[in-house]
């Protein structure tokens, strides 16, 4: 692993630790709570949003139990694929490893990757599609 990669890596996972330990701390919002429900009785689809919410927190309600981290827990680390994602998408689009290292750093301090994976939206999940889908096109 190269130097670039190896640092981007270390800041990426360093973010995740934080935003864990964030989540572990702050009460669940209104929304966050709302969607909790629906990990109880899981679906094809809700009134006003897709199921993928649901999912993510009934996964980590069954690693960390019905707690405000358990609820958390999948939505944060699913920034590390997207991670991944973005690193390799950028490599391949601008032929270059500190390019690509920039663009991973910058998406994970940018407020919609920060607070979107911390708190729990259908944002987490749509920004690691998102990022799936750029690399590979």
């Amino acid at each position: 692993m190269s130097a670039p990669a190896r640092n981007t890596a270390l800041a990426v996972c360093a973010l995740v630790v934080l935003r864990l330990a964030a989540a572990a701390w702050t009460p669940l919002t209104f929304d966050e709570a709302y969607y909790w429900m629906w990990s109880k009785l899981l679906a094809g689809g809700y009134y006003d949003h897709p199921p993928m919410v649901a999912v993510v927190i009934r996964l980590g309600t069954m690693i960390a139990g019905d707690t405000p981290f358990g609820v958390r827990l999948v939505s944060i680390l699913l920034a590390l694929p997207m991670s991944w994602a973005i690193y390799r998408a950028a490599a391949i689009l601008f032929g270059g490893q500190r390019i690509a290292a920039s663009a991973t750093i910058l998406l994970n301090v940018t407020l919609m990757a920060a607070v979107g994976t911390l708190i729990v939206t259908p944002d987490a999940p749509l920004l690691v599609a998102s990022s799936f889908l750029l690399y590979a096109l």
